[in-house]
């Protein structure tokens, strides 16, 4: 006597295809997604002034740039101060320049889609 063993294998089989199904969705969402990268933007632009450079003395920043609009500071170890001029930051750690930062000017915010080949 023969057994046909077609259907004990048919459930087993309907898995196998949902899985194959399934894996193959994945796939194809995964290089869709690849192809549509969409990037929000926020430029900034390049600073009209020069910026106080790094190691610059405090004492030179205000002969040259004047009073700053506000001082944060002196805060943490090493002390580090801040500056606040008109369009820019200054920091300072033992009274010389360690970083100066323009201020952030939002001109685009709309997302950008960028098509990948």
């Amino acid at each position: 006597m023969i057994v046909s063993m077609g259907n004990k294998l048919e459930p087993i089989k309907r898995v196998i295809r949902a899985s194959l199904a399934l894996t193959l969705l994945i796939v194809c969402l995964q290089v869709q997604a690849q192809q549509m990268v969409i990037i929000p933007i926020g430029q900034q632009k390049a600073a009209a002034i020069d910026l106080p450079a790094q190691g610059m003395a405090a004492d030179k920043v205000l002969k040259r740039f004047g009073e700053p609009i506000r001082i944060e500071g002196p805060t943490g170890k090493p002390p580090i101060t801040r500056w606040y001029f008109e369009g820019f930051s200054v920091y300072f750690e033992s009274g010389f320049v360690l970083h100066s930062v323009s201020d952030f000017v939002r001109e685009n915010t709309m997302p950008t889609m960028i098509k990948e080949d």
